[in-house]
C-alpha cells in the first residue's frame, strides 16, 4: 500500500517527513508543512504590515508569508524582494538614521519570521551581531557547520596582505575575490584579531 502524505486533503505521495515533496519542502524550511505562503495577492503581504505596524502583545507575530530559506520573512516592496522585519520596521518605527543600519529583534527570533514591531529596533550591524551572540544564535568561524576557513586561515590572509594582492590571497584559500575583499577589510571575519 502506497503511503500518502499526512497534510489533510493531499492525497499525493509520501516524499519525506511523513510528507509529500511539496509539503516536505515546506516543513524543511518554514517548520511547518503549510508554512510560508507564496502566492499571496498582491499587497495582502504590505496590507498585513500596516495592520499589524502597532501590535502591541509581548509574544512573537509570525509572519504568514513567504520566507527565506534562512527562516525571514519575505516581501516584494517597490518592485524589490525585502526582508519583511525590515519593512516592519520602518512602517512601526520610520526610517534608519543609516540606510546600513538592520532591523534587530530583541527577542532574538528574526530567524523564526518574527515580526512583532515591539521587538524590533533599528541597530548597527555590530549592535545586531551582538544581540544574537547574546541570544545564541550567532555562529563564528569555525563553530558554523562545514566551515571552509578557520580562525587561522584569517590570520594568515590578513598578515599577507597587502603584500600578496587580493586576487592571488582568493586563489590560495580557493575563496571568491569579493569574500576575500571583505575578510581582510573586516566586512566579514571581524572577530578575528
Amino acid at each position: 500500500m502506497m503511503r500518502l502524505c499526512l497534510v489533510a486533503d493531499c492525497a499525493k505521495p509520501y516524499h519525506a517527513h511523513g510528507y509529500c515533496a511539496r509539503h516536505a519542502y515546506h516543513f524543511k524550511a518554514h517548520g511547518d508543512p503549510l508554512g510560508g505562503r507564496r502566492g499571496a495577492s498582491p499587497g495582502e503581504p504590505l496590507r498585513w504590515i500596516e495592520e499589524n505596524a502597532s501590535y502591541s502583545g509581548d509574544d512573537c507575530l509570525k509572519w504568514p508569508f513567504e520566507i527565506t530559506r534562512w527562516g525571514y520573512g519575505s516581501i516584494k516592496h517597490n518592485g524589490k524582494k525585502r526582508i519583511a522585519s525590515r519593512v516592519m520596521c520602518e512602517t512601526a518605527h520610520g526610517l534608519p538614521d543609516d540606510p546600513s543600519m538592520d532591523a534587530a529583534h530583541s527577542c532574538g527570533k528574526g530567524h523564526l519570521a518574527c515580526m512583532n514591531p515591539q521587538h524590533l529596533r533599528w541597530a548597527t550591524r555590530l549592535e545586531n551581531i551582538e544581540d544574537a551572540k547574546a541570544h545564541g544564535t550567532w555562529a563564528e568561524g569555525q563553530r558554523k557547520k562545514a566551515p571552509d576557513l578557520t580562525d587561522d586561515m584569517v590570520r594568515e590572509m590578513r598578515a599577507l596582505w597587502p603584500a600578496m594582492t587580493q586576487r592571488a590571497i582568493a586563489e590560495k584559500f580557493n575563496i571568491g575575490e569579493t569574500r576575500a575583499h571583505n575578510i581582510l577589510r573586516r566586512k566579514a571575519w571581524a572577530w578575528v584579531m
